[in-house]
């Protein structure tokens, strides 16, 4: 992605190259990943990946077609039943970009095969142990971590964990475009602190920016030095006026027009004319957490939750929580998970699901998950339905893990 050098895929990736910015395909075009699980989920996932162009996606799925699967994977045929799902796939997946390479995997996934791959993403029914096993290898690789992603749909219930490493740091991280104002003016000010402070006044009605912002100047003409600053850090100006009462306090107004920051004493001179105030985003560092802990204590935080509180089912992203985990120590016990629409699966995961439960109270405070009571509709709900995928929810979640 030279930046003299027009290319093929410079023009292929045009769009998204605008959406995402040049840096982030630079990575995305040298990443390789393995997308363990081709059912609905896995080829969601795996053509959105494969669109947005890395430089190799390797697939793996030993596992047989059944006439079920035609409703969510779309290159399944009737005449696919029966035959090995990663073969079955290939040859359509290496057709939608020329530029990625796609291939299949077939022998056991160790840690030697997982260290290949920038990227690892399962979304069949890999048992807990084994799940628990790769992440931590993952997580722990040096010199970088390997990105490690789960999701997968259990009726109308889906799940997410992401893992990229004990540090990732996010460059951008509200993905909002970068704010760009056109300097009016900028004068010297001394706050009551005896501070010296540069206020600006921006063209624009309002400039949109918040405290702690990072700034980066140019063109600013008549202020030696402003220009060549890596940034400087603003905060917003607020105009005091006196309440028509005069026993009540002044009043603070927002002036949306104006923002400020303290002057170095690099900066001399004074403002003539000119110039743009460009927002710097200033990059976050992220601590992610290995799957063995997330499964015993979720971060609350991290549980979705709707705007309006009123139409939040209050308690309810809990108990999904441990029907999950009741899935997983069926699977574990019986070697599958539970039988579609068995009422004696289901309640068997239910005494489960209360086991978990009893087991978490016995933990020190605050490092599990704990709830009054299991609540037994949703779990016989979810062991009902754990082994079907809805074609909107396998779509859905293959675009957001992608």
């Amino acid at each position: 992605y030279g930046e003299n050098k027009a290319s093929k895929a410079m023009d292929l990736y045009s769009r998204q190259i605008g959406a995402l910015g040049v840096e982030t395909m630079r990575h995305l075009t040298t990443l390789s990943v393995l997308i363990v699980g081709l059912k609905g989920v896995g080829i969601e996932t795996a053509k959105n990946l494969i669109l947005a162009g890395p430089r190799s996606v390797t697939i793996f799925d030993n596992g047989k077609v059944s006439i079920e699967e035609l409703g969510t994977n779309f290159f399944f045929t009737k005449e696919s039943i029966g035959k090995k799902r990663s073969e079955v796939c290939l040859d359509q997946l290496s057709k939608l970009n020329p530029y990625v390479e796609i291939q299949d995997y077939h022998g056991e996934i160790t840690e030697s095969v997982l260290q290949k791959f920038g990227a690892v993403v399962v979304t069949d029914d890999t048992p807990l142990e084994k799940l628990i096993s790769w992440d931590k290898f993952c997580h722990s690789h040096k010199p970088v971590p390997i990105l490690f992603l789960l999701a997968n749909v259990n009726g109308v219930v889906t799940t997410i964990f992401t893992d990229f490493g004990p540090n990732h740091v996010v460059q951008d991280p509200n993905g909002d475009p970068v704010r760009v104002n056109v300097v009016e003016d900028i004068e010297e000010r001394t706050n009551k602190d005896g501070v010296v402070e540069m206020i600006v006044t921006v063209a624009a009605d309002d400039h949109k920016l918040q405290d702690d912002t990072r700034v980066k100047f140019d063109e600013v003409e008549g202020i030696e030095g402003l220009n060549e600053a890596e940034y400087v850090v603003v905060s917003r100006v607020y105009n005091v006026f006196p309440d028509a009462d005069p026993k009540k306090p002044p009043r603070e107004v927002l002036a949306l027009k104006q923002f400020k920051f303290v002057k170095d004493d690099k900066f001399k001179g004074k403002w003539t004319g000119g110039g743009h105030a460009t927002e710097v985003k200033t990059p976050v560092a992220l601590t992610f957490r290995e799957l063995s802990e997330a499964v015993v204590n979720p971060k609350h935080e991290l549980f979705l939750s709707h705007p309006e509180n009123e139409k939040m089912f209050l308690g309810r992203a809990e108990q999904l929580h441990f029907a999950k985990l009741a899935l997983w120590e069926f699977q574990k016990q019986k070697g599958h998970l539970p039988r579609l629409h068995s009422l004696e699966d289901a309640a068997e995961t239910v005494s489960i699901a209360k086991e978990i439960l009893n087991s978490h109270t016995k933990l020190p405070e605050n490092t599990s998950l704990i709830v009054n009571n299991i609540d037994e509709k949703i779990v016989t709900q979810v062991a009902l339905y754990s082994t079907t995928e809805l074609p909107g929810l396998c779509a859905y979640l293959g675009g957001v893990i992608a």
